[in-house]
């Protein structure tokens, strides 16, 4: 006898939006945190981690529109070519969703962070901030 998969009630959306949500407290909290109970300090300047960031935010929407304007072309190509089964089982997939949070979450890091550098006139920027901005 098989089994059948039970889908969650939720709408798919709800994944990215987790990631967003998580994402920019995040990069609103980590770099005003850190040199207040860490102490640690990059030797970057503030001019190199804005260029740092602007080049992140600019190429993960980038990436973002490349990859999955694929990858929509793909299931419509396949809407076409194969089974409606197969174009629902794509479009549902958690995978897809996930990757979209990631991509999101990474691009609303850089923008909150970008928003803290050289804000109080420190000589350079929060270590782990840019640890993070770096992975």
């Amino acid at each position: 006898m098989f089994l059948r998969k039970h889908r969650s009630p939720l709408p798919e959306w709800i994944i990215p939006m987790c990631y967003a949500v998580a994402a920019v407290p995040a990069g609103m909290l980590l770099p005003r945190l850190e040199p207040h109970f860490l102490g640690l300090t990059s030797s970057f300047s503030s001019a190199v981690a804005l260029a740092i960031l602007s080049s992140i935010t600019s190429g993960m929407i980038a990436l973002t529109g490349i990859v999955f304007s694929l990858a929509f072309v793909m299931v419509q190509f396949s809407a076409v070519a194969y089974s409606p089964r197969l174009v629902s089982w794509i479009s549902h997939d958690p995978i897809i969703w996930h990757s979209i949070g990631i991509f999101t979450a990474t691009f609303l890091y850089a923008i909150a962070d970008m928003a803290w550098i050289d804000r109080t006139g420190l000589t350079g920027v929060p270590f782990f901030s840019t640890l993070v901005r770096l992975f």
